[in-house]
């Protein structure tokens, strides 16, 4: 059995032959050389085949490796000769794997009398591999420099030669931008950079890496700081240059901070978590972990401190079976390499158990040695709760089957009515079954009016949305019943979603509802339509406010909603939240009621009647309800009222007219102003405090002295105050007025002088005397007055001869010349002869536009006033002339009117002012011309450079074309003329307007002006503001025209009447449409566009107006006019009248 078989026995003959023939040959070479006889059987592999069978001292294995490449004979080509194939296949030996890429060549020879096959195997694995790496190393090269997250650059010599986006980006290059650039541009200074290289070379002398942190230089000049590695492209050829990189670590250095931050936050979250945590280690000597190290909440929860647990074992807080559960829960984590979670049970120090849910895993799964983690949760509280919600499950029940409120379980999705209790089955009349059977059924009971919220409310259920909807239902009898359903939606922790619906019968509340709206209407009605000002305060802030008290503040409507309630008062503390102010007071159920001044919008005061009280006493928060009456025309009377009895009282104790008031009754004094008191001898003011009125009322007047019989003895003659008891008595017996007059000695060695007095009664409602006014006056110097008027009139006489103008005394109720001098002829042209009968008729010689003047100066005659007034007469020989007439009137003692008057012929003097005031406004225009032309240059300057930065700029192009046409429109109305009056021709302005438009915009205008507004002139104030409304109105139909529709836009400047006024209006028609809602009214302030337009015009005399209309053929038109009127534009009647 041992002994070879035959045919076994000729393979191995063969077998020697092919070694003894083929080895010589083929052994040393190193070309793989497979040998196989007449039955493709290897007999022969030499070295190199042996070493490429990955098997060099196993001749099995290489028989098995050429058996395979012959097999390709008979695949590939089993009837050629000569076979050249390449293989891939893999060979496995072990556990190793490799493929190879092979050229086999199998050739036929007989030698030795048999048929050998040789097969020449050429290995190209290794050729192929190296080809497609320097492909792979070449492809990788330029990704890896295109998606590096760090810059690279190439350099040979000082040359940037390549570098990738990344450092461009980096510096604030455009891609490709860094290329041919010098390596020193990178860098903040060249001295950094010859830094770098110096300290590179030692490094790179001995093939090794140079790094350095420095700062680089961006595109913008910025310095940016990096991390520089720089190292050689071959180490073995210095000319392939150096490879440059370098990373931005200004997010390092951010990330280490942050790093940084969260390890201190580790730490903090760990000694400061709620959560027991326990970190445990297994010493190799130890059975069982132990702890190293717990937190804070851990030694609460075990009621022990750090010391105590460190190095215990779970057998110390726990129970031996706990312990187990949680040590075989950990271990088979850990087997497995996962978190393990279970529920344990603790013991703390006092033996007290709890309940905890244990989390806990590996801190470092490739170093058990680390240990463990463990947090330990309380859950004593969870399984706390567990048993209250099952207790309240069992109410839910009983609260479900027994209320009146309808509550139904939906499924979410479907709607499908999972329960329904029995209140909502008696609420909509239907069982459960039936509505599950006939979902329709119950919407066909809801109203039709209804119907959309019965389906939302359906929708909110299929998708378990939260929402609150109110609906009618009608019974089987006809009968509505108002029901509200209330959506909430929960989801379970299995995923599923459910709608929880709570209906209940509000047709009660529904009709008390509607009941409460009307009542809240109606109050509402009294509210805005009271007269007294109604503002509700709530946290110092104005929640709500009538219209009368927006009126009383002239706010607009709405607009004193949010304002602080303080602000509106100049001295916020009257209003304010200390506790001096009237909240205090207010929230202790107390009204409180103050007069103060209020601010009004305009910035304007009035005083008001504030009073208020708390909606809930104690209860801030609930507001205050404050009413308010304008009281400001009271409080100006009153102010009005104390501002006169204060001049009285200074008039009265500054006049020196002695007054005093005594009692009828008693002579007691009660008022004497202090001219009195230095007069009357019994009373001197060093006796009495003056004007003190209480001591007044305390002194009476001395009785007259008595005799030794008791009889009264006469005051010394000759003193004011025995003149003054004389009229006393007169008074009081005849109840007359008695005026008295005469010299009497006054006391202060003053000596006589002359007083006339006057003393009447003043009674009371019944008619009796009840005071005695004296009113004295000292006319001792009227009385020497007299006498130096006498001397006066004489040297005025004198005076009148030699002047040159006419001066004339004139009675005005005898109509009698008094006195004129010697100039009448000469100044009015008229002589002595003509004056007939002493009367002056020198008014006939004035011109007819001037007799207006002679009217309104006779009608300041009757007012006692002085009049100066310049006019113009037709002088018999001198023609033309102009008198300055000055005349003033004096009312004599006997009440007749005297009129004096002076005239003086000013022509020569006209003449000369008017020479010298038409060279000052010569000059004038010149200067204005000049200034308005400067104006117009730099505006058009600052125009065109609007112009071309719109060119420059497409994306600006629409807003600095809209900007320089306001400026042009601006400089067309400086470069326009004005009169000397400060006007503008309307008409010219806007020609030169319009034809701005036309040139800015490259747009066409149909303009159609009314020649017979000529005159209409603009106001300097005024031709800004409305040259820039032109300018607007027009280029937005320029601009805004709809191109669909043939034409240009229409512009007509025709005659209007604005109110009562004559008015020019500016007409414009332009395809287009409005936008949705427009109202120019309500435009927010702006700085652009309409809102500019609306802020810049005038307030009065102005009126702008926008409509779209549609003709016949369906195009929508937009209309605008610009109705102007006085005072923004003058007429020609008001021109002329100036």
């Amino acid at each position: 059995m041992n002994q070879p078989t035959e045919l076994h026995a000729a393979q191995i003959a063969v077998t020697q032959r092919a070694q003894r023939l083929f080895a010589p040959l083929y052994g040393p070479l190193p070309v793989a050389i497979a040998v196989l006889d007449a039955t493709q059987r290897p007999c022969f592999a030499n070295d190199a085949a042996r070493r490429l069978a990955l098997a060099p001292d196993t001749d099995a294995s290489a028989h098995d490796w050429v058996q395979r490449i012959a097999a390709a004979r008979t695949q590939l080509a089993p009837n050629a000769p000569l076979l050249m194939a390449e293989q891939r296949w893999e060979v496995r030996l072990g556990d190793a794997e490799r493929r190879q890429d092979l050229a086999v060549q199998l050739r036929e020879i007989e030698l030795d009398g048999l048929l050998w096959s040789v097969l020449t195997i050429e290995d190209r694995s290794t050729e192929r591999d190296f080809q497609r790496e320097i492909q792979r190393l070449t492809s990788y090269r330029g990704v890896l420099l295109a998606a590096s997250r760090v810059g690279v650059a190439h350099v040979i010599g000082e040359q940037i030669v390549e570098a990738n986006g990344e450092l461009a980006n980096m510096l604030g290059y455009e891609s490709g931008a860094l290329a041919g650039r010098g390596v020193p541009e990178l860098f903040a200074s060249d001295r950094a950079w010859r830094r770098i290289q110096e300290r590179s070379i030692r490094a790179l002398a001995h093939d090794s890496v140079f790094t350095q942190q420095c700062a680089l230089r961006t595109h913008d000049g910025r310095e940016l700081p990096a991390l520089v590695h720089v190292g050689r492209m071959d180490a073995r050829d210095p000319e392939q240059g150096l490879l440059i990189t370098a990373e931005d670590v200004t997010q390092h250095k951010a990330t280490t901070r942050l790093l940084d931050q969260a390890s201190t936050e580790l730490a903090a979250i760990f000694s400061n978590s709620a959560i027991g945590i326990v970190h445990m280690v297994r010493e190799a000597s130890d059975s069982h972990s132990r702890a190293v190290r717990v937190n804070r909440q851990m030694e609460v929860m075990l009621g022990a401190d750090r010391d105590e647990l460190m190095g215990t074992t779970a057998d110390a807080w726990m129970d031996a079976e706990q312990a187990q559960i949680l040590r075989e829960a950990a271990g088979r984590a850990i087997a497995l390499g996962e978190h393990f979670k279970v529920k344990v049970r603790l013991r703390r120090l006092d033996g007290t158990p709890l309940d905890c849910l244990s989390h806990g895993g590996l801190i470092h799964r490739e170093r058990p040695e680390d240990g463990l983690l463990v947090a330990f949760l309380d859950i004593s509280e969870q399984a706390r709760a567990e048993a209250r919600l099952a207790e309240a499950e069992r109410r839910f029940a009983f609260f479900a089957n027994n209320t009146d409120l309808g509550i139904t379980i939906h499924e979410a999705g479907s709607g499908r009515i999972v329960l329904a209790n029995p209140g909502y089955e008696r609420l909509v009349g239907v069982e459960q079954a039936r509505l599950e059977a006939q979902p329709r059924l119950l919407r066909s009971r809801v109203h039709p009016d209804d119907l959309a919220e019965f389906d939302a409310l359906q929708d909110a259920i299929a998708q378990a949305r939260a929402d609150t909807r109110a609906y009618r239902l009608i019974d089987l009898e006809g009968q509505q019943r108002w029901v509200s359903t209330r959506i909430e939606a929960t989801r379970l922790p299995d995923g599923r979603t459910f709608a929880y619906a709570m209906s209940s019968d509000v047709t009660t509340q529904k009709a008390r509802q509607e009941q409460l709206s009307q009542t809240i209407a109606e109050q509402e009605q009294l509210f805005k339509a009271a007269n007294v000002g109604i503002v509700f305060v709530k946290a110092g802030r104005i929640a709500r406010a009538n219209p009368a008290f927006e009126q009383m503040l002239r706010a607009a409507p709405g607009g004193l909603i949010g304002q602080s309630f303080g602000d509106i008062f100049p001295e916020a503390v009257v209003f304010s939240l200390r506790p001096d102010g009237p909240y205090p007071v207010l929230d202790e159920g107390n009204v409180y009621t103050v007069e103060v001044q209020l601010k009004r919008a305009d910035g304007s005061t009035f005083w008001g009647d504030v009073s208020g009280r708390a909606l809930d006493a104690g209860n801030p928060a609930a507001g205050y309800l404050f009413c308010c009456l304008d009281v400001d025309e009271r409080h100006r009377s009153e102010e009005r009222l104390r501002e006169t009895t204060a001049f009285l009282d200074l008039v009265l104790d500054n006049m020196p007219m002695l007054i005093s008031v005594r009692d009828a009754e008693t002579s007691r004094l009660l008022r004497m102003n202090p001219a009195a008191a230095d007069v009357f001898t019994p009373l001197q003011a060093e006796a009495l405090p003056l004007p003190d009125a209480t001591a007044l009322a305390a002194t009476r007047l001395p009785e007259p002295p008595l005799g030794a019989s008791g009889v009264p003895v006469a005051a010394p003659p000759g003193t004011l105050m025995q003149r003054i008891l004389d009229a006393d008595r007169r008074v009081m017996r005849d109840s007359i007025v008695v005026d008295d007059e005469g010299e009497v000695t006054v006391p202060n060695g003053s000596g006589t002088r002359t007083f006339r007095t006057r003393t009447l009664p003043v009674f009371n409602s019944l008619g009796l005397c009840k005071y005695l006014l004296s009113l004295s006056e000292d006319i001792t110097e009227r009385k020497q007055a007299e006498l130096a008027l006498r001397e006066s009139e004489a040297r005025f006489r004198q005076f009148a001869e030699q002047t040159d103008q006419l001066i004339y005394i004139y009675d005005q109720a005898a109509d009698e010349l008094l006195y004129h001098n010697d100039r009448l002829e000469e100044v009015l042209g008229l002589s002595t002869e003509r004056v007939l009968g002493g009367r002056l008729s020198g008014y006939e010689n004035v011109i007819e536009a001037h007799q207006d003047r002679v009217a309104a100066m006779q009608a300041v005659d009757l007012r006692h006033e002085r009049t100066d007034v310049e006019l113009s007469i037709r002088h018999p020989r001198k023609g033309e002339r102009v008198l300055r007439w000055l005349r003033f009137a004096v009312t004599l003692a006997s009440g007749s009117l005297r009129l004096f008057g002076m005239v003086e012929d000013v022509t020569e003097l006209k003449q000369v002012e008017a020479q010298r005031l038409e060279e000052a406004l010569r000059q004038r225009d010149l200067l204005i011309r000049e200034v308005h032309h400067r104006i117009k240059n730099n505006l058009q300057g600052v125009a065109g450079l609007m112009q071309q930065i719109a060119l420059q700029k497409p994306h600006l192009r629409d807003d600095f074309t809209d900007l320089a046409a306001k400026v042009q429109a601006i400089a067309q109305v400086h470069g326009i003329q004005m009169d000397r009056s400060g006007m503008f021709d309307y008409l010219v302005v806007a020609r030169a307007i319009l034809a701005g438009v036309e040139r800015m915009y490259g747009g066409r205008l149909d303009t159609r002006i009314d020649t017979a507004l000529s005159g209409w002139m603009l106001p300097e104030q005024e031709s800004v503001p409305i040259s820039l409304a032109i300018n607007e109105l027009a280029s937005n139909a320029v601009r805004h025209r709809d191109g669909k529709v043939p034409g240009i836009p229409v512009v007509e400047l025709v005659a209007d009447r604005l109110g009562e006024q004559q008015a020019v209006r500016l007409h414009i028609r332009n395809a287009g449409r409005l936008p949705q809602g427009f109202d120019f009214q309500s435009l927010p302030p702006g700085v652009t566009g309409l809102s500019l337009l609306k802020a810049l015009l005038p307030r009065r005399g102005c009126q702008i107006r926008f409509a779209e209309r549609v003709d016949d053929q369906s195009q929508h038109w937009v209309e605008v006019d610009l109705v102007l009127a006085p005072p923004a534009l003058r007429s020609p009647a008001m021109q002329t009248a100036v």
